[in-house]
């Protein structure tokens, strides 16, 4: 997606989208669309179709933004946003919307909510990749640590909501990074069991 110019700065080369992903997230859209119409129409609800039809516009439009951003701008941007989002953590632990006995929701105008659990799956990630993109060896057991420790930190905050299921999606997220770059087994085992036992 992108090409180097004389001047040695990245641009974009839109020939390279990958057009494929993206007629495959609308059809699985439209699929949606249907199955929330044969479900809202007979109960009045056609509210409902209106608002994730706009939720899906949006959606649409931040995922072509986002494939479009060179990629070295999301490795500078790692850890602020994983900062930023461990903030909002500790916001909605402290003063979110209580749900269902959980504290899991910031209200935005009295009309939506933002639940901050899912926007930090993805700062975990970006931050994970950026920590690893460096000359790290998942043998050691120090690089192995801070890994963890970018994903438990999150896990934490989110089990003072509380939020065990969004907690276990963490767990398993770690398990598969740490798996996917070659970690050892066995200090996989020993690092995650506790973690599975303490969320569940």
């Amino acid at each position: 997606m992108l090409k180097k110019v004389r001047e040695g700065r990245e641009v974009l080369d839109v020939k390279d989208f990958d057009v494929a992903t993206l007629i495959s997230v609308i059809a699985l859209i439209v699929t949606g669309f249907f199955a929330i119409y044969s479900a809202t129409y007979a109960a009045q609800m056609n509210d409902r179709f209106t608002l994730q039809m706009l939720f899906a516009a949006g959606g649409l439009f931040i995922m072509v933004t986002v494939a479009l951003i060179p990629v070295r701008w999301f490795s500078l941007a790692a850890y602020p946003f994983y900062v930023a989002c461990l903030g909002l953590l500790v916001y909605v632990a402290i003063a979110g919307k209580l749900v269902y006995g959980q504290r899991s929701w910031i209200e935005i105008g009295g009309f939506m909510q933002f639940q901050p659990s899912e926007v930090a799956k993805l700062a975990t990630l970006m931050a994970v990749g950026k920590y690893l993109g460096g000359d790290r060896n998942l043998g050691r057991v120090f690089d192995l640590v801070v890994v963890a420790l970018l994903i438990i930190i999150p896990i934490g905050l989110i089990m003072l909501e509380p939020d065990p299921g969004s907690a276990m999606i963490y767990v398993v997220l770690l398990f598969i990074i740490l798996l996917w770059s070659g970690a050892d087994l066995f200090l996989l085992t020993a690092f995650l069991a506790p973690a599975s036992v303490a969320v569940l």
